[in-house]
């Protein structure tokens, strides 16, 4: 055959050993790569989800982010001139500040991933 008359036998095994060697690393990274992936998904899942109890949980029925309104209020002063098709005169009330807590109440979590709440 061609390793006989071409080169010496352990000539021969050698490839041969290399070839397979190939083929294991080569097959070793592939399920490799495929299970990485695998484990980066399940993390990301992992880390988004919402489950009943867990500190995600509580963190997002109240909100720990607060929310401020600015509402600035002006009042005319002169109404009637205004009415007559004079310019308006202005006279800011406020600012007003209020803040806004937002909680979600009735919550309810179901077996297919979804999550009901009133809030």
């Amino acid at each position: 055959g061609f390793c006989q008359s071409y080169c010496c036998s352990c000539c021969c095994r050698n490839k041969w050993v290399q070839g397979l060697l190939a083929v294991v690393f080569i097959t070793i990274a592939v399920a490799t790569w495929l299970w990485w992936n695998n484990l980066v998904e399940y993390g990301k899942q992992q880390a988004v989800m919402l489950k009943e109890g867990s500190h995600k949980d509580a963190l997002w029925r109240e909100s720990a982010i607060p929310v401020f309104y600015t509402i600035r209020v002006f009042n005319l002063t002169n109404p009637r001139q205004f009415m007559a098709g004079n310019n308006p005169v202005v006279r800011e009330v406020g600012p007003y500040v209020y803040r806004m807590t937002e909680t979600k109440e009735n919550v309810k979590f179901f077996d297919n991933g979804t999550v009901y709440f009133e809030s």
